[in-house]
């Protein structure tokens, strides 16, 4: 194979693996964001949890003090019948009491319920805290991962674009701008191989006898349908 071709294969490779980086540069910050906003997610989940819990506590203390100040006054109003004299004071009397006992029935079987969802709340809490825990762990592992690659993309790009630099300098001004040029309309692919008289660029079928001397591989040789740059390759099974 020519080595002008050989570079040129070379390039875009390069090019190709440079393009992946740049994407995946791109769409790595995404996924943070999205990692980061699904775990903050889950962390308010647990905070409205443990706010809604401390609210109904806050009720049920409340309860408890009005059924304190209902039971005080109950017994001041039981003292206060004993010293009635007449008749129509006592049954007045009595029916303060009993609308005061009443009452307090209501506050205790509040309390009762409220206790009930008090238990119930502390139990969503305590489950999802444990699962927050779980997902904390995945949260920062996946996160180190994303980090990780991040950085690593950027020594991988330093080095591509090294390389790229070389190969370009091997080659001929001329032919880096035409091959520059090809890249610019073909979506960045400007070298492509061929096989069985197809180009694997455009998949339109290249003339026989343009195809014989693309097997030769010793002269730059462009798709006569997309203008990319052609090399032999050969796909079958037994090459795979």
């Amino acid at each position: 194979m020519d080595e002008v071709l050989r570079n040129l294969i070379a390039l875009q490779g390069v090019d190709s693996e440079i393009n992946q980086i740049n994407l995946k540069k791109k769409t790595l910050p995404e996924e943070l964001r999205k990692l980061d906003n699904e775990f903050a997610s889950l962390r308010a989940d647990v905070e409205k949890s443990r706010a809604l819990l401390e609210e109904t506590i806050k009720k049920h203390r409340e309860l408890e003090e009005k059924l304190k100040k209902a039971g005080e006054a109950l017994k001041k109003a039981k003292e206060k019948l004993l010293e009635v004299k007449t008749n129509k004071e006592y049954q007045a009397g009595l029916m303060e009491i009993e609308a005061m006992e009443k009452k307090n029935e209501e506050y205790e079987e509040a309390i009762i319920l409220i206790l009930d969802e008090i238990d119930g709340q502390k139990k969503t809490l305590k489950d999802k805290e444990e699962q927050l825990k779980i997902e904390g762990t995945k949260y920062e592992i996946r996160k180190k991962e994303l980090m990780d690659e991040l950085e690593a993309l950027d020594e991988k790009l330093s080095s591509c674009l090294e390389r790229k630099k070389e190969l370009s300098s091997s080659l001929a001004p001329e032919i880096m701008k035409k091959y520059e040029q090809i890249r610019a309309i073909n979506h960045g692919l400007a070298v492509v191989p061929a096989w069985r008289e197809v180009c694997s660029g455009c998949h339109m079928n290249i003339p026989p006898q343009l195809y014989n001397e693309l097997y030769a591989g010793d002269k730059l040789i462009y798709c006569p349908e997309c203008h990319r740059i052609l090399y032999w390759f050969d796909q079958s099974k037994d090459n795979v």
